[in-house]
């Protein structure tokens, strides 16, 4: 994947380049590398803790490095130009998965958290208390594709859930012994709506081509 990655952006020594899902820095450490000291590169990350460990990884790595906290559905906010190359890695990150504290899974019974920015915004165990059955079987069916949306919307709103086993619990109930391939589902659907996913993706898709030099490249 990252061999592909550097193919298709190949940055050329001096390039301006913008990763929107900076990570653990995997890929910036790369494309900054062919870019050189003279390069440049704007990361982004609406993970704080992910932001901070990829600062430390790309220390050493020469050229200039601007590091900012922020969603990349949030990028007008910067006013940036002149970018060369923009990336952005999409899907949620293994380092999410592998911490059971975030609330992404549902391996342990911990508080239904599921943002990617515990800064801000509602967290899903919020976002399911907030919404009607009718918003809730939109989520479900939107972002899960799920058969069982309806059922399982008005089991959750009748219910008062604050951690992942109360999701569990519930699935367990609805979904009897299909419940260990709709959870999954149901995880996503959540994760989707508590991080507006979809909408960051439209923001980034229609800012992006408005900060790229001509012959600049957006993968």
């Amino acid at each position: 994947m990252l061999q592909e990655v550097l193919d298709v952006l190949n940055p050329g020594k001096g390039d301006v380049i913008l990763d929107a899902t900076v990570g653990l820095g995997g890929h910036s450490n790369a494309l900054l590398s062919m870019a050189g000291s003279v390069g440049t590169l704007i990361a982004l990350d609406a993970d704080e803790k992910n932001l901070e460990t990829a600062e430390g990884n790309l220390l050493d790595v020469p050229g200039e490095k601007i590091f900012h906290h922020l969603n990349f559905g949030d990028l007008q906010t910067l006013n940036l130009r002149g970018i060369d190359i923009a990336f952005a890695d999409l899907g949620m990150s293994s380092v999410h998965v592998d911490d059971p504290s975030r609330g992404f899974t549902f391996r342990e019974d911990v508080p239904l958290d599921l943002r990617y920015d515990r800064s801000a915004g509602s967290t899903g165990a919020n976002l399911i208390a907030q919404s009607s059955e009718q918003d809730l079987f939109l989520v479900f069916k939107k972002y899960g594709e799920l058969k069982q949306s309806r059922k399982l919307a008005r089991a959750m709103t009748s219910e008062d859930i604050h951690t992942t086993g109360d999701v569990k619990r519930i699935v367990e109930h609805v979904c009897g012994h299909t419940a260990p391939s709709v959870l999954p589902q149901v995880f996503q659907a959540l994760r989707i709506a508590v991080n507006r996913e979809l909408e960051s993706l439209e923001s980034l898709l229609n800012t992006v081509p408005k900060l790229l030099n001509p012959g600049g490249k957006f993968g």
